[in-house]
């Protein structure tokens, strides 16, 4: 008996390499916030990287979906917070240029995932053989 299974394929091995770096930065510094920083908020995207992280990992057959999904929350969250700081520097308040250059750094990441990850990356059905069920009596 055969079944079929999907998984991931990555065919650019070097951006599934740059995709699983930057989650783990990013986790790494979202669970720094949570620890030392007492920002226990920073466990939610760290959670949502994690669940990320793993499926990448495991070329699970929902991983392209789940890096779509990341890259678009970092693209939203970063142009919102993007948009706010543009919004505080037209009212006249000040605004720390580097982190306005850093919340575009993060839509610009975003864009290029989202990008790369609709190009290079599929889901595929693979048969595997499954095993055979006892002959009847």
């Amino acid at each position: 008996m055969t079944s079929i299974q999907e998984k991931t394929v990555f065919n650019n091995q070097t951006f599934q390499a740059l995709v699983v770096a930057a989650l783990g930065i990013l986790m790494t510094v979202n669970l720094f916030n949570a620890i030392f920083a007492l920002s226990y908020i920073s466990l939610l995207p760290f959670a949502v990287q994690a669940t990320v992280l793993v499926l990448v990992l495991t070329k699970d057959k929902y991983a392209k979906s789940a890096i779509n999904i990341w890259s678009m929350l970092l693209m939203v969250g970063s142009g919102f917070s993007l948009l706010s700081k543009i919004i505080y520097l037209t009212i006249g308040d000040n605004v720390e240029l580097g982190s306005l250059f850093l919340q575009i750094i993060f839509v610009s990441i975003g864009i290029a995932v989202y990008y790369y990850n609709m190009e290079t990356t599929e889901v595929v059905s693979i048969p595997t053989k499954g095993t055979n069920p006892p002959p009847q009596r």
